[in-house]
């Protein structure tokens, strides 16, 4: 009956739908919704674990670095805490600055010296961080009464006890339970001298643990 016309392509008066349903699209956005709500907390404990790990760190090697260069230097090195801005040698020299610093048991910065019997009231600049460099505003320091920590020609601390810097993200409780997403950090020091980067909320059977 079609003769010739077989074989064309029937037209169809069916539209074709290429885009999306108004269910199909709320469905798209619920689990959209819950991806999001999964992945945000995840990635806020990450970044501040990132950032209470990365400040920790560097303090640590703060202590690691005064101890070496008071044995270097057969003298006594300190590593200050405070909340003032480091300062900036005049000149490029770094062996006589006369700036003071105020020291702080909550201290976010931190300065390396090495204080000089003459000139009176100087000191060599060795090192110092303020945490923004090291990423940690949103770190809280805790010194326990202690601003700063004195390595004397033999590296041992001037100090009779043990000196612990808590490091901690200002979203984490008070008590830093260990069912918290942020972990707490400790760097503790010893009258020797030896220092430990440890977690004070793990159990004594686990090596982080302080």
């Amino acid at each position: 009956m079609l003769g010739h016309q077989r074989g064309w392509v029937m037209l169809s008066g069916r539209r074709l739908n290429n885009g999306f349903t108004l269910i199909e699209a709320i469905v798209v956005l619920a689990i959209l919704g819950l991806l999001w709500m999964v992945a945000v907390p995840s990635y806020s404990a990450y970044a501040a674990n990132n950032s209470l790990r990365t400040t920790s760190e560097l303090f640590y090697s703060a202590v690691q670095k005064a101890r070496a260069e008071a044995i270097r230097r057969n003298r006594i090195v300190e590593l200050v805490l405070t909340n003032d801005v480091p300062p900036t040698p005049a000149g490029g020299s770094m062996e006589a600055i006369d700036t003071p610093i105020s020291g702080s048991t909550s201290g976010t910065n931190w300065v390396i010296r090495a204080p000089n019997t003459a000139p009176a009231g100087t000191y060599a600049l060795l090192d110092s961080k303020q945490a923004a460099e090291a990423g940690g505003t949103k770190v809280t320091v805790n010194a326990g009464g202690v601003t700063s920590i004195q390595f004397n020609g033999l590296g041992e601390t001037t100090s009779a006890t043990a000196v612990q810097v808590q490091f901690r993200h200002i979203t984490q409780n008070a008590e830093c339970l260990l069912t918290e997403a942020v972990r707490c950090l400790d760097v503790r020091v010893s009258p020797g001298g030896q220092a430990r980067l440890c977690e004070p909320n793990q159990p004594l059977t686990d090596n982080r643990s302080c």
